[in-house]
């Protein structure tokens, strides 16, 4: 039983696909996604249909996520649209329009349920997984990023991040 951190997918289906391959991923293993599963490729939204189905995969919030979940919410915020429309949305909206409203309401319902950080314990280690940054709050977590050299904020965990290269 193997335990996998990954990030940053950006609907990149093939890529995906062929990192579980070469780890010989399992239903006996546990797959962490620390978010931005959509955007900019074009699987984003079959992407997270696999995830929704997958029992042994969890996925945070990223700040993709974040974007499509605001822009998409009743009466968005016109700066919100304009912050999704810049960052590489096209893919996943198109795909997510072809939808039926059924498979929408369950793709924005599962967005809605994640969680902005896990804490995981494995072979007596504590780690902190979270897409952005620890912080107190979810745009700290979803959208912040460590500075270079900086030290530790939760010297009980070993912190695993995404978002940045």
């Amino acid at each position: 039983m193997a335990h996998y951190v990954v990030s940053d997918i950006h609907g990149e289906a093939d890529r995906f696909y062929a990192m579980l391959e070469k780890i010989r991923f399992s239903a006996d293993d546990t797959l962490y996604i620390l978010g931005d599963v959509i955007d900019r490729g074009p699987d984003g939204v079959l992407l997270l249909q696999k995830i929704m189905a997958s029992p042994n995969m969890v996925m945070l919030l990223g700040n993709h996520e974040y974007m499509m979940l605001d822009y998409l919410k009743p009466d968005p915020d016109p700066i919100a649209k304009r912050r999704w429309n810049r960052n590489g949305n096209r893919p996943t909206l198109e795909t997510f329009l072809k939808l039926k409203a059924r498979e929408q309401k369950e793709i924005l319902n599962f967005l809605k349920s994640l969680p902005t950080h896990l804490e995981v314990e494995v072979n007596d280690q504590r780690f902190y997984l979270v897409h952005g940054f620890p912080g107190s709050n979810l745009h700290d977590e979803v959208w912040s990023r460590p500075e270079m050299g900086a030290p530790n904020p939760m010297p009980e965990y070993q912190v695993i991040i995404g978002h940045t290269p």
